[in-house]
């Protein structure tokens, strides 16, 4: 069976491999622009939705009023130990 976007974006090794792609990015990246957290959205952001403009810009104001609770969860985590 498929696996639809909701449980792929949730899925362990969908989870692992994306860190593993960020960390290696992060090897690269000062202390302050590293990646420290993320989250995998069940639906990508769309020009649809108005999360993105014509070029592809990200609108923050219609993202954060869309997700602004997993964006809220992420600042509230506790900070990874190093």
């Amino acid at each position: 069976p498929v696996a639809s976007a909701a449980q792929l974006s949730n899925h362990p090794a969908v989870r692992a491999e994306l860190q593993r792609g960020i960390d290696a990015l992060n090897q690269a990246q000062s202390r302050v622009a590293a990646i420290r957290r993320f989250v995998v959205l069940a639906e990508p952001l769309s020009i649809a939705a108005g999360e993105l403009t014509a070029t592809l810009k990200i609108r923050r104001k219609a993202v954060l009023e869309r997700h602004g609770a997993r964006v809220e969860q992420l600042y509230a985590q506790e900070a990874p130990s190093p």
